[in-house]
């Protein structure tokens, strides 16, 4: 499972910057993603907030995804729903929503490579 774990991994580092962005200078991380559209700073603050608590659930598949099947399913069904919201949302969000989407598909991807082949490799 080791393109999975990194993958995890990559995705945990990405929501990590992005929610650190957002929580530490709102105004430019809008105006970064969006120009023009003049987000209010509490809901860019909000935002960076979500990111860091999501990301925690992300842990326990990059350390060891093989001993942690029932995790696994977190970094495989969690984007799903903030993705949808992020696309009805629009404006900034949007990109936020490209996001998950790209590593929803890595992440689907790779999980049923590796699956496969660590399935394979039992007797």
């Amino acid at each position: 499972m080791t393109t999975f774990r990194t993958i995890v991994r990559l995705k945990l580092a990405a929501t990590l910057a992005l929610a650190l962005a957002a929580l530490i200078d709102p105004e430019a991380f809008a105006e970064t993603l969006s120009p023009g559209w003049d987000a209010p700073a509490d809901w860019v603050r909000a935002f960076g907030a979500f990111y860091i608590f999501a990301a925690a659930g992300y842990a326990p598949s990059a350390i060891a995804p093989a001993r942690t099947h029932i995790a696994n399913m977190y970094p495989l069904l969690a984007p799903i729903v903030p993705a949808l919201l992020f696309l009805w949302l629009g404006g900034l969000f949007a990109w936020a929503a490209a996001f998950e989407l790209l590593f929803l598909v890595l992440l689907h991807w790779s999980f049923r490579r590796d699956a496969l082949r660590w399935l394979m490799a039992q007797p």
